[in-house]
């Protein structure tokens, strides 16, 4: 059972240029060849897929990293990439100081 990081990636035109790769369009213009094998699955939409996350990150074509999923790559399922983080804070020694007598009553 192998998890795969992936984006949800909108392509304006995803065309199949060989048996092994896509040219990939986004809405901006920019382009880039994919491989067929790093493109996990189709996004509930028509213009979404789910791309690893590695190879988008080489290549130079307009995508959004805000929504990122664990696809196990067996069943095809989808769950969102969560990441947890707890912070400890730094123990802090107490000062000794006189009250002002001013402020006393």
């Amino acid at each position: 059972m192998a998890q795969v990081k992936c984006y949800l990636v909108k392509f304006k035109d995803l065309i199949s240029i060989s048996e092994k790769a896509f040219k990939a369009v986004a809405y901006d213009g920019s382009e880039c060849i994919l491989p067929k094998s790093q493109i996990i699955r189709p996004g509930s939409n028509d213009n979404d897929w789910y791309v690893s996350c590695w190879i988008m990150d080489q290549k130079e074509i307009q995508h959004s990293k805000q929504k990122v999923f664990m696809v196990n790559s067996d069943t095809m399922q989808i769950r969102p990439f969560v990441v947890i983080e707890t912070h400890v804070p730094e123990q802090i020694s107490a000062i000794k100081t006189e009250a002002n007598a001013d402020l006393v009553k």
